[in-house]
């Protein structure tokens, strides 16, 4: 169940995976996920290696970051990493939860855009979307494979009150 806000941060989410992972056209210039960590929460901070330690596992040397950074798009703020494995190109996004009550505790496919498939999954305090060109199974293979490294990174940077 997508709610309209869900749905415009997904909207986001595709947008900054063209302008930012596929085109390189930033209004303003991102900063290091290490500054984000100081400035924004500390769960932006080591991103990178809670999505790249998974996808080791599983798909060994085919899988690369290409960049890991905060970025600004539609007035909206991502930590990014940028993957690619096998020339397609790969993002993986986390936003602060907006005040809407519809949690995505499981990884799903929440839509497409052209030849792009996403899927989302939510914690208490982050919405998380992975976007990419390949099909939708392989998509949704790689948001499962990096989620719980990312709960669990979250839970441990931010614990709860």
């Amino acid at each position: 169940f997508q709610t309209a806000s869900l749905v415009k941060v997904r909207n986001d989410a595709i947008d900054d995976h063209k302008t930012c992972a596929l085109k390189h056209n930033l209004d303003e210039d991102p900063i290091s996920l290490n500054e984000a960590g100081k400035r924004y929460g500390k769960a932006n901070k080591g991103l990178e290696t809670a999505v790249l330690a998974p996808l080791k596992e599983t798909l060994g040397k085919e899988i690369k970051i290409v960049a890991a950074h905060y970025c600004l798009i539609n007035g909206r703020y991502f930590a990014h990493v940028v993957l690619k494995q096998r020339q397609k190109v790969v993002s993986v996004l986390m936003t602060p939860k907006e005040n809407y009550t519809g949690t995505v505790d499981d990884v799903i496919a929440c839509g497409t855009s052209g030849d792009l498939q996403v899927a989302c999954f939510e914690t208490d305090r982050y919405s998380l979307f992975v976007v990419s060109n390949k099909p939708e199974a392989e998509n949704l293979v790689i948001a499962r494979t990096v989620s719980n490294s990312i709960r669990e990174h979250i839970l441990k940077s931010e614990p709860s009150v």
